[in-house]
């Protein structure tokens, strides 16, 4: 089940954010700030979402939101499942909770980050299997011999 995020849920997708092996432990202080000045606001078009397990158990996360000065452009700012779930579909099925509720709120673009690292190879062949294009790299952008990827995608009506 996928559902908007509650602040209850802060612990847990932290936990999930370091669990899935892309987001470093030295960055959860400032993932842990923007949730909360996100989680549970009533921002317009700021989304946190989990799916959540028949157990309860959370799984995954995802945030998105508008980016500012555009008309109908969206950022994905942060997807993750945890490590033990990889390719079971859950990545899949947040994206695609994403790109349905965008197009609900008459969404045309969704902007995707993400880093060249090695260990992002999974990620960027998910992005480009979900049809997204590859459209930048940002040299060095966050660190040095660490570019930013850029993808895109057309949210169809």
């Amino acid at each position: 089940m996928i559902r908007h995020a509650s602040v209850a849920d802060k612990a847990a997708i932290l936990d999930i954010a370091v669990d899935s092996g892309l987001f470093p432990a030295e960055h959860v202080g400032e993932l842990s700030e923007m949730m909360d000045a996100q989680l549970g606001a009533t921002s317009e078009g700021h989304h946190w979402i989990v799916q959540e397990s028949e157990r309860g158990t959370l799984q995954g996360a995802a945030y998105y939101a508008p980016e500012a000065l555009t008309d109908g452009t969206f950022n994905l700012y942060f997807i993750a499942v945890r490590e033990i779930l990889k390719g079971k579909g859950v990545g899949s099925a947040l994206l695609h909770y994403v790109e349905h509720q965008l197009k609900q709120e008459q969404g045309r673009v969704l902007i995707i980050e993400t880093s060249s690292l090695d260990n992002y190879n999974l990620t960027r062949r998910f992005y480009l299997k979900h049809e997204y294009t590859e459209v930048a790299r940002i040299p060095e952008f966050f660190s040095a011999g660490e570019d930013k990827v850029v993808f895109w995608r057309k949210l169809k009506a």
